[in-house]
């Protein structure tokens, strides 16, 4: 009975130290990837791609085609 009960805390304390060290590693992994700077993407806008939204959406959309059927 006693070697059955030394082999829980074996056991026990395997497991236990393999649950620290994976929350720690988590916990880690985390607060690394927060202090990551986020890729923001970079649009570019023409000034006709803005005279044609003020116009409206169907008449962008209208240029778009064109363009896209010129090319």
């Amino acid at each position: 009975m006693e070697a059955l009960i030394d082999f829980a805390a074996v056991g026990g304390a395997i497991v236990l130290s393999l649950g620290i060290a994976l929350s720690l590693e988590w916990f880690t992994l985390n607060t690394l990837m927060k202090m990551m700077p986020v890729e923001r993407p970079v649009v570019t806008v023409d000034a006709s791609d803005l005279e044609e939204s003020a116009a409206g959406p169907e008449l962008a959309a209208a240029a778009y085609l064109e363009r896209k059927r010129a090319a």
